[in-house]
């Protein structure tokens, strides 16, 4: 998250629409793949909150 520059609340909020995405691909645990989707969507919106 720091290498990021991810405040904890901004990754729970990132941890939503990557929950949703993996539920799109049926798999129930999210993957990297996922994470990173939901970071490059909505990522910048959530970025040092």
């Amino acid at each position: 998250m720091d290498k990021l520059g991810f405040s904890i609340r901004s990754f729970t909020r990132i941890l939503m629409p990557a929950r949703t995405i993996a539920g799109l691909d049926g798999i129930e645990q999210i993957e990297i793949a996922h994470l990173a989707v939901a970071i490059q969507t909505c990522g910048q919106d959530y970025k040092s909150e």
